[in-house]
């Protein structure tokens, strides 16, 4: 059997553990009678970006995942396989661009700066001149995405997928 040219792409922008509920839900399947799906639920580092320096904290993060997948095992026909990856290291952002010369031809640092100073940054932890910020927001990510790997080593299982967990490449 084969399932070829059936996808579905529920990404957005923005996602982060808590709003991606809505868009999951646009998620079609008839777990009865469809074919086992490949589910990558991968959401980079929304849980910690935002006009301001902080983040999801970890309960409600755990909480929010746990929902995720909850329901994605009420959806997904037996036989699925659900891939999360952990967050991403956005300090590698400031690493190797804030020396250089943003597009506006000033520098990044300016660039970060600048947005932080009228709170619309869209990620003021990792995109900050300011160390202990992005230091911050970089073990904020670590941690939830330790939750991720928790669910394996607990050995959490669902009826209709299995779940692996990869952290993010750096």
């Amino acid at each position: 059997m084969c399932n070829n040219n059936d996808f579905q792409n529920l990404g957005v922008n923005g996602g982060d553990s808590g709003n991606t509920w809505g868009n999951i839900k646009a998620l079609k399947r008839d777990p009865q009678n469809d074919h086992p799906m490949i589910v990558f639920l991968e959401l980079i580092g929304n849980d910690v970006c935002g006009s301001s320096v902080g983040g999801t904290n970890p309960v409600d993060f755990r909480k929010n995942i746990i929902r995720l997948l909850d329901w994605l095992d009420t959806r997904l026909p037996k036989g699925s396989h659900v891939f999360i990856l952990g967050l991403a290291d956005g300090d590698l952002l400031f690493e190797y661009l804030h020396g250089t010369t943003h597009p506006l031809d000033v520098s990044y640092d300016q660039v970060y700066d600048f947005l932080n100073c009228l709170k619309i940054s869209p990620c003021a932890g990792w995109l900050n001149t300011n160390e202990t910020a992005r230091k911050y927001t970089t073990q904020l990510a670590k941690n939830l995405s330790k939750i991720y790997q928790n669910f394996i080593d607990e050995g959490m299982k669902f009826k209709n997928f299995d779940l692996v967990y990869y952290d993010f490449p750096t």
